[in-house]
């Protein structure tokens, strides 16, 4: 599966499921004080169609009815062990995978690179996770560089930093990724660690259902955005003409190459021609009267 990084939702049957990648259960996680039951259950009650149990250096089966859960781990490198459990605090990444035991092996490997290497060509998802999490940040600039088609995407929200050392809004450095045409996928996520941090930041799939497969393919695709809040209707390209449609009224801004600001507006609608602007890609940008945001994917012009 690859993404049309043209447009990355075209196509657009289905229905938006809303969900988590990054949820971390006690005791598998030695971060997190919740237990994946009662996290299961949270995440339920919030109106959450999907989720993936990504605990540290374990992979954590479990079932749930009326909750579709993908297979996931964060991986981290283990140079440098930590007291907890071989937690470190390098180069963490989320690594989803259509069945268990396709992650397994993945929790043999010590570093970064031997462990991309050995995925070159399997079908996993790979997320560069919280990459400004701490003060002098958890992956630069140029270590995402180095990650350039070797990873899908990197979380350009992650909630639960806004309670840590660094800054939960990593849409700057994404924007400089983008570029230099390093064409990474962008998340959101709780990064649960206990039941406050559950319902903040999320993805919504437009999946023609809601079975693990389907998910998991629309995601692969880049067929999903980012939100604290902020719900799309729909979004998509005719030709050069971006289109969005909001269920409720909020400032509208389009963001070009490096950062750019193309346009703004308010309202819940938009039509804008890419080809007024020398960009090689745009990305929208959504804030509420209540603050809440929304972020699509970048479309790129080739």
């Amino acid at each position: 599966m690859t993404v049309n990084w043209n447009n990355p939702y075209a196509f657009g049957k289905g229905h938006w499921l809303k969900g988590n990648l990054h949820a971390h259960s006690s005791p598998a996680s030695p971060c997190s004080i919740i237990n994946f039951e009662d996290l299961l259950s949270l995440y339920q009650d919030k109106d959450y169609h999907f989720l993936s149990i990504s605990d540290h250096m374990e992979v954590t089966e479990a079932q749930c009815d009326g909750l579709v859960l993908l297979p996931g781990l964060e991986w981290n490198s283990r140079v440098g062990y930590m007291p907890n459990k071989a937690v470190t605090h390098q180069h963490h990444l989320g690594l989803y995978a259509m069945e268990h035991a396709h992650l397994h092996p993945y929790l043999d490997y010590r570093e970064q690179g031997p462990l991309l290497a050995a995925m070159d060509r399997d079908d996993s998802l790979r997320v560069a996770n919280h990459p400004n999490w701490m003060e002098g940040g958890h992956y630069r600039l140029e270590d995402l560089l180095r990650l350039n088609g070797l990873v899908d995407g990197m979380e350009i929200y992650n909630a639960v930093i806004e309670q840590e050392e660094g800054e939960a809004d990593a849409t700057a450095l994404w924007d400089r990724l983008l570029a230099a045409d390093c064409r990474l996928l962008g998340f959101a996520s709780d990064d649960s660690h206990a039941a406050g941090d559950i319902g903040h930041a999320w993805i919504m799939v437009r999946s023609q259902n809601n079975s693990p497969a389907a998910i998991y393919s629309s995601i692969k695709q880049g067929n999903f955005y980012c939100s604290t809040g902020v719900l799309f209707q729909d979004l998509g390209r005719t030709g050069d003409s971006i289109f969005l449609e909001l269920e409720e009224e909020a400032c509208i801004t389009l963001i070009g190459k490096a950062g750019r600001l193309l346009h703004k507006k308010i309202g819940t609608s938009l039509e804008w021609d890419f080809a007024q602007f020398d960009t090689p890609y745009v990305r929208i940008h959504v804030v509420d009267k209540k603050w809440r945001q929304a972020w699509s994917q970048p479309f790129f012009k080739v």
